[in-house]
C-alpha cells in the first residue's frame, strides 16, 4: 500500500528514470518479480509504481502516508540521455518506488544485488515529517506539479 510510510524511512527506486519521450515506455519490463520478492523478504512500509513519474507519484505516496519527503536529485538513476528534470517529470517509467525502515537498508542492498543484478536499486531520499517536500541542490521545492497529469483541465477549479 502507499499509506504505510513513516518519517525516517528510506526511499528507493528500481531501474532508471526518464525516457518515455524516447519510447522507453514501449519496451518496459514490469517489476512484478521484484515487487513480490521485496514484499516477501522485507518490511516494505509503502510502495507505488512510477506510472505517472516521480514528480506525481512520490507526493501521492507521501500524502497517503501522511509524511513529507526529501530527495537528493543527484542520486536519481537517469535513463541514458535523460536530464534530472526528465527523470522527475516523465511518466511511464513503470519502476518501483518504495519506503523501508532504516534497519533493513544494509540487508536489503546486499540481498538485492545478489538476487537482481539488474535492475539497479538506488536509494534516493527519505520520508520526513509531514509538510516537507524538497529536492536537495535544486531550484524548486515542490514536485507535485511536475509529473504526468491525466486530467490537466480539472486542476485548481
Amino acid at each position: 500500500m502507499r499509506s504505510g510510510g513513516k518519517p525516517g524511512d528510506f526511499l528507493y527506486v528500481t531501474g532508471q528514470l526518464g525516457g518515455s519521450i524516447r519510447g522507453k515506455h514501449l519496451r518496459f519490463e514490469p517489476r512484478l518479480a521484484e515487487a513480490l520478492w521485496l514484499a516477501d523478504h522485507f518490511a516494505i512500509n509503502a510502495m507505488i509504481d512510477l506510472s505517472d513519474g516521480l514528480g506525481s507519484d512520490l507526493p501521492r505516496l507521501a500524502k497517503a502516508s501522511s509524511t513529507g519527503f526529501e530527495i537528493d536529485r543527484e542520486r536519481l538513476p537517469l535513463s541514458k540521455g535523460c536530464s534530472i528534470e526528465q527523470a522527475i517529470s516523465d511518466g511511464e517509467d513503470y519502476e518501483l518506488l518504495f519506503a523501508v525502515p532504516p534497519e533493513v537498508v544494509p540487508t536489503l542492498e546486499e540481498r538485492w544485488d545478489k538476487k537482481f543484478p539488474t535492475p539497479v536499486l538506488t536509494q534516493i531520499g527519505r520520508l520526513t515529517e509531514p509538510n516537507r517536500q524538497e529536492l536537495s541542490a535544486s531550484g524548486f521545492n515542490q514536485l507535485t506539479d511536475s509529473g504526468y497529469d491525466h486530467f490537466p483541465l480539472t486542476k485548481n477549479k
